[in-house]
């Protein structure tokens, strides 16, 4: 730890001694934060009324020519509650896209994430941990390699991704910490079509993970699939789809998942649906919702409120 902080230090004064001696733009301090509040109206299995739930982030960014700093914070009621991720960045050399990183890191230059829900394919090859990053990209290519400190040190991770532009971009990665190992293809050749596959190894475990969707191909429609299927060490598979259709400023839809509740996403073992309604507006959403799962026969009306700025 204290060798992170001397490392950040030192990044911080070398950026300053760089800034006093070119004539370089002014640098610009931006500030964001992000809401989610869930409250179940209804719930056939609680034992109590008025079950609730905060969740916050904020986003502090100051950016300079040749160096940057960014962090979030996260908590409920407490909106800075903790630290997580924060990063000190330097640009060693611009035309090559070379930076040094060093901070608690959460990044991921190649990693692939699902249509609904955002879910990663893969861990993030520095997944909120302290330590050192060299990120570089040039004509299409990025890698990135990274060190994490403390009981991790020297268990490196990275990844690197090749785009085509408008055609595919392929992704792979590693992390010593877990052997984790992952491979995955973005294809872009159809436009407002998204489609992805990837496959990760960890251990014994392999899987495969696949999305597609569009909120432009159909008009007033945005469509989504997600699924997985685990090779090993047992057979699992889910998959949800969500059909959306536009009523301005109001949406209606319907998510419906299914897995057989082994090694997969959800864990539902069996089938889910979620219809709902929703109204959107400049800094968020509103959305009042029916779930209902078929296994453990629960139903609850979940209101949810999500506003960002």
């Amino acid at each position: 730890m204290k060798k992170l902080i001397v490392l950040l230090l030192a990044l911080s004064m070398a950026g300053a001694v760089f800034a006093q001696a070119a004539a370089v733009p002014a640098p610009a301090l931006t500030f964001g934060a992000y809401g989610d509040a869930e409250a179940d109206l209804y719930n056939s299995t609680a034992t109590t009324t008025g079950t609730y739930s905060l969740y916050t982030e904020t986003y502090f960014n100051y950016k300079a020519t040749d160096m940057a700093f960014s962090a979030t914070t996260i908590g409920s009621s407490d909106m800075f509650a903790a630290f997580r991720n924060y990063s000190l960045t330097y640009n060693l050399a611009p035309a090559f896209g070379l930076q040094l990183k060093a901070g608690k890191l959460r990044e991921a230059p190649a990693r692939l994430s699902s249509y609904i829900d955002g879910n990663g394919f893969s861990t993030r090859s520095a997944n909120s941990e302290e330590g050192v990053e060299v990120l570089g990209a040039v004509s299409g290519f990025t890698a990135a390699v990274f060190c994490p400190v403390g009981t991790n040190g020297y268990k490196f991770a990275g990844g690197v991704s090749y785009a085509v532009p408008d055609l595919v971009t392929v992704v792979g990665g590693y992390r010593m910490v877990n052997s984790e190992a992952w491979v995955g293809v973005d294809v872009k050749a159809v436009k407002g079509l998204t489609a992805k596959v990837g496959f990760k190894n960890v251990g014994t475990a392999n899987t495969i993970y696949f999305t597609a969707g569009s909120s432009s191909l159909v008009p007033g429609f945005n469509l989504g699939l997600d699924g997985n299927f685990s090779l090993t060490p047992a057979i699992g598979y889910s998959a949800k789809v969500m059909i959306q259709y536009a009523l301005n400023p109001f949406a209606v839809g319907l998510k419906a998942s299914y897995d057989n509740g082994v090694n997969n996403w959800y864990g539902n073992n069996g089938v889910d649906v979620n219809p709902y309604v929703m109204m959107n507006f400049a800094a968020g959403d509103v959305k009042l919702g029916v779930n209902y799962n078929a296994v453990t026969g629960k139903i609850y009306l979940p209101l949810e409120c999500e506003l960002s700025f």
